[in-house]
Formats: structure tokens, C-alpha cells, sequence
């Protein structure tokens, strides 16, 4: 794994994958298959907006032996095969808030007689828009191997649109501290996301511009809605 780092001198970004694999199973091809997945990225902000293309190129290649051709080792392979595809994303996000003053100042007193009282102070409220484009060739993998879900890659040209809204609470608590051998009280501040509500919906451009089956089943581009709700109350 290569996380996410920038390029010295640069704007830009990369990060990466690469796995190298000997896949075998009783029926069927066996092989080695490296596959390689680099990232590069060019995060352009503002005070408002955070906007990030990045581009994938995806390069597998396979060395596969046919077990019904009586293969024994890797001396057997009969075929060195490969597969290119790149990919693009683009991120829009964006965020707006705005803080709530909980009663008109803070009640609890640092004091040891108060030790374990809380209370909550203060309540933000964030919105946080998003827009993400995904692409990804359609490219014919008939032709290698087929192992697990790195191996057919399914061709995506959609756009999905998000938001979500958070409740943040501020928690101030009365705790116990030593300071110099001796024990004071003092004020302690906690943050938690308590409540967390996200929309989400993507729509297919490869859909919307289907041509076969259109008799059966009718083009259908707007994917279903969906919503995770998210408490956590302590």
C-alpha cells in the first residue's frame, strides 16, 4: 500500500496499491497475477469548496497455466496476458455550520464538591454537500481469468450527489487533576457526533443511454435513494 501523500515540489498526490498473487484451484487455470494500481490527484481548495480530480491506471498482467493441460509448476504456464484500464474521479465537496449556544453561559463551577456534574454547552450543526463522477472504460475481460472480483471490472460512467447532516454536542464535565501533589477540579470538554443523517443518490449515464433490451426493461438512470442514519448517544 502507498497512502495518499504529497509529491515533493508538487500539487499533486499519489497513491497506489500493488498486489502480486499465485492463485491455484483444483479445476480450471492457475497462475500468477500482478496487479498494479496507481493514483494521482490534484486537490484544489478554497474557503468554500474542495474540489479533487484524480486519475487511476490500473495495469494487471497474468501468467496462467491450464490445469486440463496436465500443468504441474509455473514452468507450464502457457500464456502471459495483460489488461490496461484507467479510471477518472472528480470530488466536490463543500461544508456549512453554524453553532448554538446551549443556555446563556456555562453553569458548571470547577470545584471539588462538583466533580462528575456535566452538562451540554454547546450544539453545531454541519451540512456537508458532496458530488463525486466515477468512469471506468468498458473493456472486454473475456479473455483471462477469472479468480475473484479484481478480474472483471464492471464499466461505470455515473454521477452520485450526497448530503449529509451532523449534530455535534459539546460536553463540559467537572473532573478530578493533580497539579503540584495536590487535588483540584478543573474543566474538562468532550465533542461527540451523536447524530449523523446521509442522503445519497447516483445517477447512470451508461443507463440513460441503453438502446438493447429497452422492450423488457425500461431505462431506469436515477438509482435508488439512499439514507443511513447513525446515533450515538454516548
Amino acid at each position: 500500500y502507498l497512502f495518499k501523500d504529497q509529491i515533493e515540489g508538487s500539487p499533486l498526490e499519489l497513491e497506489g496499491t500493488a498486489q502480486l498473487s499465485y492463485l491455484t484451484r483444483s479445476f480450471g487455470s492457475r497462475g500468477i497475477r500482478l496487479d498494479l494500481n496507481p493514483r494521482l490527484s490534484l486537490p484544489l481548495k478554497t474557503d468554500y469548496l474542495t474540489f479533487i480530480p484524480s486519475i487511476g491506471l490500473r495495469q494487471t498482467f497474468y501468467g496462467t497455466a491450464n490445469l486440463g493441460d496436465n500443468a504441474t509448476n509455473l514452468k507450464d504456464l502457457s500464456s502471459v496476458e495483460g489488461r490496461f484500464m484507467p479510471d477518472i474521479n472528480m470530488v466536490l465537496t463543500s461544508g456549512f455550520y453554524r453553532v448554538f449556544d446551549l443556555g446563556e453561559g456555562p453553569n458548571l463551577v470547577p470545584s471539588l464538591e462538583a466533580i462528575g456534574q456535566s452538562e451540554w454547552s454547546r450544539l453545531k450543526h454541519t451540512i456537508k454537500p458532496k458530488i463525486e463522477y466515477d468512469f471506468l472504460p468498458d473493456r472486454g475481460q473475456d479473455h483471462l481469468p477469472d479468480y475473484d472480483e479484481i478480474d472483471r471490472l464492471l464499466p461505470r460512467n455515473q454521477l452520485t450527489y450526497s448530503i449529509a447532516n451532523v449534530l455535534t454536542r459539546r460536553r463540559d464535565e467537572v473532573v478530578l487533576a493533580r497539579q503540584n501533589g495536590v487535588d483540584v477540579a478543573e474543566l474538562s470538554t468532550e465533542y461527540l457526533d451523536f447524530i449523523t443523517l446521509r442522503l445519497e443518490q447516483t445517477y447512470d449515464f451508461r443507463e440513460a443511454t441503453r438502446t438493447d433490451s429497452l422492450d423488457q426493461y425500461p431505462r431506469r438512470p436515477f438509482g435508488d435513494i439512499r439514507a443511513d442514519l447513525i446515533i450515538r448517544p454516548t
